[in-house]
């Protein structure tokens, strides 16, 4: 014992006063624990992202060419799999193909991406991804993204009165918290990450005003933004607005640090205009997958017991999706800063508060709708969007309970031990799911109760706390990772389709072959979309005119589907589908060859639409509910009659016939080719959308929404060059906004010494 503490005392005598020197320390402390707790992943080819989940051909595992295609230890594994890992590629294309990211052409008929929150193309987190979609890459990001939270936390610990050895151990918790490590796939963790540094600049701009915490404060506004998460946001804004007004009144209230913060704010909400915009006007204009269910689920007493302790019992499948929790140490020591009450400067009051708004909304206890916006989408995420603040709390708590345990505070020590060995025995008495957890927390209770016991005894072991921390995720998190792979390396179906499609058709595939996003990142055009929002106008042509059957995935479609006349509308040409079904007769299969192995048929649809028609008629229609009742009662076929939403007086007098063929489909742009013997009408099967413009021969005409989800424009006899151009009054007024927030950072950073230079 004596070897440890003079080891211990000579560390914590190197710590350093001023805060860049401790932020660089603490940095590579930190980085050190997060190499010794994942060195797999650092070290080796291992990986947090997972091997199982179905990519290209729809089997668990198929596409990972290594013997055993484990799971991995981190939750949310199919929405990285199957959205962010693809968006991550789709937005690197747009990147290297020079192109601003505002419109994704691979999914449904063409969606926002920029728009599109949680593809976070401008999110501070993500460049590597951007430069190169790589699994090394998101691991990078996950690591980068654990790191900057636990120093966020141990900078805002510091700043709150605590010292190094007390805000240490504490921190290292939040860094390897369950609840944190667990969702390292999730873009939450963007906004998570950010959050302490946030609060930590408020903090600073109260107390002391200036350009740099203003410029910080302005600057983590917008980063937070950019993360891709609006839920945690959400979460994130009423915390920081509620820290913001309990500091002012805590520091006397004054008027310049009133109006910094809320010009900081507002700069950093501008700098974000340009997606905030698109993703307000996408957010209007669509459904939401989760059908509006933000924070209508509650949590449970039996979650909240694992919430409290951690699920030990890992034995059972389910504990995976359980073990966001905060931890019988974290909840010990917290006990310990509660019943110490001596610590000066550590605020716990109000996290304890925000804990308490928390647990208000989550536990439906009255005053629930009065709160708001809270965590929760569903049964899985209830104690995830929110997670942050409890854990932000405990770290708090926690450290003023290691600070009074240094101080000599006896009562701090007993009502940590106290708490941390009779918790899990209440929890177990009150009967539930508690069986697997009990006996590991109350080891893991004994053994910080008998380092702070030493810690009492000797003040300078305080960081040995932080082994415990440690040994807590280990337990906590199986140590089991699927090895790098690139899921993106085409099948031999997937290759014959990409070799096959012409420019401007499509691919669509049954059940749970090639998920839509897993196609978007191939590169090949795919009607459907799994993505969390849908455009209403699609998503009605999808559910009501294609599918036959609903199913509780938006984006798959049934067998019975791949015949569907308003499936060839979309210009697919090419269906793929599991070995063991058989397709509509009137499709061909293509590929293998007859008697050849096969995991995936790829089948062909006879006389394909092709992009864009001209149809031989036109139905006038009043709006998307006359449009799908027109649609339904006629044969389906809309090369000869398409119905069109108030159609100009050229439309209605269009009687011509001619032919489309497809120039350059582009990320932010299309161009035609037409050729009509009279005046005729132009149907193109991509996404009617505002923002996008045509042009006839480079004059501007009229779009109209045609059968429901497309496009319709009026053309004069002769050929002509049509081209459609996505340009969003959103991004140009972004664009504006984002240089006004940016010259309000300019000019406080230069204007006060302009002012006392001409005072003087």
């Amino acid at each position: 014992m004596t070897a440890v503490a003079t080891i211990t005392r000579r560390v914590t005598r190197s710590w350093p006063e001023r805060w860049l020197s401790e932020a660089l320390l603490v940095t590579a402390l930190f980085a050190a624990i997060l190499c010794f707790v994942y060195p797999q992943v650092v070290f080796t080819d291992d990986t947090f992202a997972p091997g199982t989940p179905a990519g290209q051909s729809g089997r668990r595992g198929a596409e990972y060419p290594y013997g055993d295609a484990r799971k991995g230890p981190l939750l949310d594994a199919g929405s990285y799999s199957w959205i962010f890992e693809p968006m991550g590629r789709v937005v690197h294309e747009a990147y290297a193909d020079g192109a601003a990211p505002l419109w994704n052409p691979y999914s449904a008929l063409g969606v926002p991406l920029l728009g599109d929150l949680q593809s976070a193309p401008l999110g501070p987190f993500y460049a590597p991804v951007f430069v190169k979609p790589t699994q090394n890459a998101w691991d990078l990001v996950i690591l980068l993204r654990y790191l900057v939270g636990g120093v966020g936390c141990f900078m805002l610990l510091r700043a709150l009165g605590a010292s190094p050895a007390a805000a240490f151990a504490p921190a290292v918790g939040y860094l390897l918290s369950a609840a944190y490590a667990l969702h390292g796939l999730s873009l939450s963790l963007s906004v998570e990450a950010l959050a302490p540094w946030l609060l930590l600049a408020i903090l600073v701009l109260v107390r002391r005003p200036g350009w740099l915490p203003f410029t910080a404060v302005a600057l983590l506004v917008a980063a937070a933004t950019l993360g891709g998460q609006p839920e945690v946001l959400v979460v994130l804004a009423w915390v920081a607005i509620a820290w913001a007004l309990y500091w002012w009144f805590r520091e006397g209230r004054p008027r310049r640090a009133l109006l910094e913060l809320a010009g900081a704010g507002v700069a950093g909400g501008l700098l974000t205009a340009p997606q905030v915009l698109l993703g307000a006007q996408y957010v209007g204009l669509s459904n939401d997958l989760h059908l509006g269910r933000l924070g209508d689920v509650r949590m449970s007493f039996d979650t909240l017991k694992v919430v409290l302790l951690g699920d030990y019992d890992l034995a059972r499948v389910e504990s995976l999706a359980r073990m966001e929790s905060l931890g019988i140490v974290m909840v010990a020591l917290a006990v310990a800063g509660i019943a110490g009450r001596r610590v000066a400067g550590v605020s716990q009051g109000f996290m304890l508060a925000a804990t308490g708004v928390w647990a208000v909304r989550a536990l439906d206890l009255p005053g629930a709708e009065i709160v708001g916006l809270l965590p929760g989408v569903d049964d899985v995420n209830v104690s995830r969007y929110g997670m942050f603040v409890y854990l932000l709390a405990g770290a708090i708590s926690a450290s003023a309970g290691v600070q009074a345990i240094m101080r000599g505070s006896r009562r701090a020590l007993v009502a940590g031990g106290a708490a941390g060995l009779l918790l899990p025995l209440v929890l177990w008495v009150t009967g539930g799911r508690a069986e697997g957890i009990v006996l590991p927390a109350l080891a893991f209770a004994a053994a910080v109760a008998l380092v702070a016991l030493a810690v009492y005894r000797w003040p300078r072991l305080a960081p040995a706390l932080a082994v415990v921390f440690a040994l807590n995720l280990l337990v906590l998190i199986p140590q089991r990772f699927a090895r790098v792979h690139n899921p993106y390396r085409p099948k031999p179906f997937t290759a014959f389709v990409q070799e096959a499609l012409r420019p401007g058709e499509r691919i669509a595939a049954v059940e749970s072959v090639m998920h839509p996003q897993v196609s978007a990142g191939f590169e090949l055009p795919d009607p459907r979309i799994g993505l969390a929002l849908n455009t209403k106008r699609f998503d009605s042509y999808l559910y009501d005119l294609i599918r036959t059957q609903q199913t509780n995935f938006n984006g798959f479609l049934r067998p019975d589907d791949a015949d569907s006349p308003f499936l060839a509308a979309l210009g697919v040409r090419y269906v793929l589908a599991p070995r063991r079904v058989q397709l509509d007769d009137s499709l061909r299969r293509v590929f293998p060859a007859q008697g050849a192995p096969r995991d995936v048929t790829v089948w062909e649809i006879p006389e394909p639409y092709g992009r864009a028609w001209i149809p031989a008629g036109i139905q006038p229609t009043s709006g998307m509910e006359s449009d799908r009742d027109l649609l339904r009662a006629g044969d389906g076929d809309l090369r000869t009659v398409s119905v069109v939403e108030d159609p100009t007086p050229e439309m209605l007098a269009a009687r011509g016939k001619g032919e489309v063929t497809v120039e350059r489909i582009g990320w932010n742009d299309a161009v035609f080719h037409v050729r009509a013997d009279a005046p005729a009408v132009v149907v193109v099967a991509d996404q009617f959308y505002p923002g996008w413009k045509a042009t006839v021969d480079e004059r501007e005409t009229q779009i109209r929404p045609a059968n429901l989800a497309m496009r319709a424009i009026a053309v004069p006899e002769g050929e002509h060059e049509v081209v459609f151009s996505y340009e969003p009054q959103g991004w140009r007024y972004g664009l504006v906004l984002a240089g006004v927030g940016l010259l309000i950072l300019v000019g406080r950073a230069v204007a006060p010494p302009v002012v006392s230079r001409l005072r003087r």
